[in-house]
């Protein structure tokens, strides 16, 4: 029984759009999971999330501060991956590294779409 989006493909497209779906999910599942299971690592991830959570307090997101000095050693867009976790979550292992979590995910969804428009121009 072929219903809905499936209607128009055949059983090798199905069975590749479910591996997809379950490869996606077992990566997603793996990125997040044990990302609060240990400390942050002292001095970078803890300086990221104080970085961070000063960004918020202050509302100032294009000038990163420590300790309320200047701290221009790094890019804001670093801190701005931070920040939302920061502030979903608190300032907790778990929200410190969840945005780097997601630009990760993000990174191996654009290789899959390059090598796929590669694979696509290559056959032409």
């Amino acid at each position: 029984m072929k219903v809905g989006y499936f209607k128009s493909m055949n059983r090798g497209q199905v069975l590749t759009i479910i591996g997809l779906t379950t490869l996606i999910l077992g990566i997603i599942l793996a990125s997040f999971n044990g990302l609060s299971r240990t400390p942050l690592f002292q001095p970078i991830e803890g300086l990221t999330a104080e970085v961070a959570r000063e960004m918020l307090e202050s509302r100032d997101f294009l000038v990163p501060h420590f300790n309320y000095s200047i701290y221009a050693d790094k890019p804001p867009l670093f801190y701005w991956v931070t920040i939302p976790g920061v502030k979903l979550l608190g300032n907790t292992e778990f929200g410190a590294r969840l945005g780097l979590a997601m630009v990760g995910i993000a990174e191996i969804i654009l290789v899959f779409l390059l090598g796929r428009l590669l694979a696509i121009f290559s056959e032409g």
